[in-house]
This record gives C-alpha cells, structure tokens and sequence, in this order.
C-alpha cells in the first residue's frame, strides 16, 4: 500500500446523516411489520415483485439498516443500465407496505403531541423484516441481519455508517478483495466482542517484496453517549486480539469510521493517554467525504505537534 498526503482539509464539523441529538429517537414506521415466506412467493407469482425488488432485498441481506441513498448507489452500480432509475423510494415502500422490509425514522420525542411524534430528520433506514431474512438467507450467502427488536439507536446509525463505507468499498475495490468478514463475532478469554468488519484485500506492502494480504479491520462510532470510552474499550480489545493472532494479520491496518474530524482528533487524544493503544496505528474517515471521494481518498492520520497542538493529515492510499 502507498501513502500519498493530499493537501485538501475536510471541515471538522461536516454533517453526516447518521447523527443522533438528545431527544431523537429511531422509531419504526411500519404498520405492517411482517409477511410469510408464501406471501413473498404469492408477491413474485404474480410478479408484483420485481427484479429490482429482489435486489433491494438482496443489499439489505448483506447490508441491515442502509439508507436509501446507499441502496441507490448500489443499485446503480449494479443493475443493467436499462433498470437503472433515479429514485428506488417506489420500491422501497411497496416492500415496506408488503412487511417485507422495515423503515425507521428520526422522531423528536419532545415534541411528541396527542401520540403523533414529529419527524425530526429525514434520514429512513431499512432492514428486512424476519421472514423476509429468513426467506433471503435459503437463497443468498453470507446473509447478516442484526437482532431487530434488541438493538440499540446508536448502533443503528454505526450499521447505516459502516454500510455506506463497505459499499463503497466494495465498488471501488472489487478486485482486491480477498474477503469480507461483516460484524465479526469474537472473545478475548470469556469477554466478547465485535469487529465491525475485516477486510482482506491483496495489495503490496512496503514491508513485503511482493503481493501480500493487508488486512483492515473497520470500525464504526457515533459522537453519543460514552462513546470515547466504549471505542477506547474496543481498542483495547482489538489490540490484545490482534497480538495473539499476529501469525495470521501480518500487516493490520485499523480504520475508525467518525462523524467528522473533530471525532477523530477527539479520540486519538484519548488514545494517546492509554499506554497499551499510543503506538496502536489508528486511521479515521469521516462520514461526509464517501458522497465524493473513494474511501481510501477519504483516510486521515492525526500526529501530536511538538508544541502540543493535534493535527489531521489526509491521506491517498493504493493497492
């Protein structure tokens, strides 16, 4: 992999989508919650259900909790051209009318009136409602579908996040991918935890002769809560993890997905005060460039001046 600076700076508080103020709440707007594998079967016999259905259905299989901006760009990478469309918002609430998919929505629970909830951002998130995962996992591999009426809001919006960087990923990178491990499941002794992502992808390495296998190991955080010191618990984690598989990860290579850059200058200062994590070699990228740069276009390092100041340097980095 090769490093190349670029000069440009991304504003520290550029917006995301997948941002939670006090008092929201993701709440689902579905009247109808779920269907049956024969009410799928009946959709597509008389073809109410259609191609690009499918394919909605297929992304939300591999991907729970996307935003219909992701499922576009996808669809309009993949698709024929001749079914490429502007908007997918039809289809996406025939399926949700169908109880095939589930919608969520940004409400502002303050300002809650007669048991009517005010929208509070126009940010919707989609996941397949449990028939239709089950239905999709006979058909499609590698299925993921995170527990629906378990998780939290946060790690709602760390999914919509981590999606949109995988799926950009993947276009962009296709053919260096090895493989793609998606919330991986793993213990450090009795005490589990999760890897957002693991990415293997073909690639030299300065410090091989030739084509080795990088790994990147992906993260999603959202500015809420205690969110530094949950991150700087999975960092910890990561670390131990990766030191006891170090025959198999020979070149990790760790990148946080933030908010923006004040996010990740905020952690990195933190990680800094952790004598385990202040060599740990961590990377951010912030929401806001995926709309218009590669992922790998969108990497920043932070460095601690001499005068104490903490700085963020965007990187180019190539396979």
């Amino acid at each position: 992999m090769n490093y190349k600076e670029i000069a440009e700076t991304e504003p520290f508080t550029a917006k995301t989508p997948f941002h939670m103020n006090p008092g929201w709440e993701l709440l689902l707007e579905n009247s109808n919650k779920n269907c049956s594998h024969s009410e799928i079967e009946l959709l597509l016999q008389k073809r109410i259900i259609n191609l690009i259905d499918i394919e909605i259905m297929k992304i939300l299989a591999h991907y729970p909790y996307t935003n219909s901006n992701n499922i576009a760009f996808l669809l309009n990478h993949t698709l024929h051209q001749g079914y490429q469309k502007p908007s997918y918002l039809s289809n996406l609430n025939k399926l949700k009318k169908a109880g095939i998919i589930l919608r969520y929505a940004f409400t502002d629970t303050a300002k809650q009136t007669d048991g009517v909830l005010a929208t509070a951002s126009p940010l919707r998130l989609y996941c397949l409602s449990q028939a239709a995962y089950t239905y999709m996992a006979s058909i499609t591999p590698d299925c993921h579908q995170a527990a629906t009426a378990s998780i939290s809001t946060v790690r709602k919006l760390e999914l919509a996040s981590l999606n949109q960087f995988l799926i950009r990923f993947q276009q962009q990178y296709s053919t260096y991918i090895a493989s793609l491990q998606y919330l991986k499941s793993t213990k450090i002794g009795s005490t589990p935890f999760t890897i957002d992502a693991v990415l293997c992808c073909n690639a030299t390495h300065p410090v091989f002769k030739g084509n080795e296998h990088i790994w990147l190991f992906v993260f999603s955080c959202r500015e809420y809560g205690n969110w530094i010191k949950n991150n700087l618990t999975r960092l910890k984690m990561l670390h131990i993890w990766i030191q006891r598989h170090s025959d198999e990860y020979l070149a990790p290579f760790v990148i946080y997905l933030t908010e923006n850059l004040s996010m990740a200058l905020t952690l990195y200062s933190h990680i800094q005060n952790v004598p385990l994590l202040e060599s740990f070699p961590v990377y951010f990228c912030p929401d806001s460039l995926l709309i218009s740069s590669p992922p790998l276009d969108s990497i920043y390092s932070c460095e601690l001046e001499e005068d104490g100041h903490l700085t963020a340097i965007r990187h180019s980095i190539s396979f």
